[in-house]
C-alpha cells in the first residue's frame, strides 16, 4: 500500500498538500490539475485512505443514444438520465451529455471515460473505435458490445 510520502514524491506536491486533499480538507483549495495529478497518483499506487471514502472528481461523457417515439421508453431513458446528471453532481463529476458518437468522439481527449444510455443500436466498428479512444465506459441497461465495455443491467422485475 503506498504511503501519502511516496503520493507526494511521485507528483511533486508536498505531503501536507496531499494529505489534506486525499482527507478530504475542506478548507483545501488547488487548482483541478492539482487535484487530478494527486488522485491519479494515489490510485496508480494503490493509496487506500482507510476507512475514508475518496470523492474522486472525473470528466465523465454520458453519451443518450435513445431516439425514440414510444412514450414509455422516452420516459425510462429521460428519468435514467435525470438519475444520472444527479448522481455525477454529488460524485463532483463534470458531466457533458452527447447525442451524437461522433460528437463525442471529437472531444474524446478531454474526458476520463463515459457512460452510455439507450437502445439504439452502435455499429460494431463504431464501438470497436470508441473503445480505442475512450477504453474506459460503462453501458447502463444495455451492451452492445460485452468483451469491450461494462454495463449495468437494471433487475426490472424488482423494481
Amino acid at each position: 500500500m503506498a504511503t501519502i510520502k511516496e503520493i507526494a514524491k511521485r507528483t511533486g506536491f508536498s505531503q501536507a498538500t496531499v494529505s489534506r486533499l486525499l482527507n478530504g480538507d475542506p478548507t483545501l483549495s488547488v487548482r483541478e490539475e492539482t487535484r487530478r495529478a494527486i488522485i491519479r497518483a494515489s490510485e496508480d499506487l494503490g493509496y487506500s485512505a482507510q476507512a475514508k471514502r475518496i470523492v474522486i472528481p472525473h470528466e465523465v461523457v454520458l453519451l443518450d443514444n435513445e431516439e425514440s417515439d414510444e412514450t414509455l421508453r422516452d420516459s425510462y431513458f429521460a428519468d435514467l438520465r435525470s438519475a444520472l446528471e444527479h448522481n455525477a453532481k454529488q460524485q463532483r463529476m463534470e458531466l457533458t451529455v452527447f447525442h451524437s458518437l461522433d460528437e463525442m468522439l471529437n472531444q474524446k481527449g478531454k474526458f476520463d471515460g463515459f457512460m452510455a444510455i439507450g437502445a439504439n443500436v452502435i455499429a460494431e466498428s463504431d464501438l470497436e473505435k470508441l473503445h480505442e479512444v475512450m477504453p474506459y465506459g460503462v453501458f447502463i441497461d444495455v451492451n452492445p458490445a460485452p468483451n469491450l465495455f461494462d454495463s449495468v443491467q437494471p433487475d426490472l422485475q424488482q423494481t
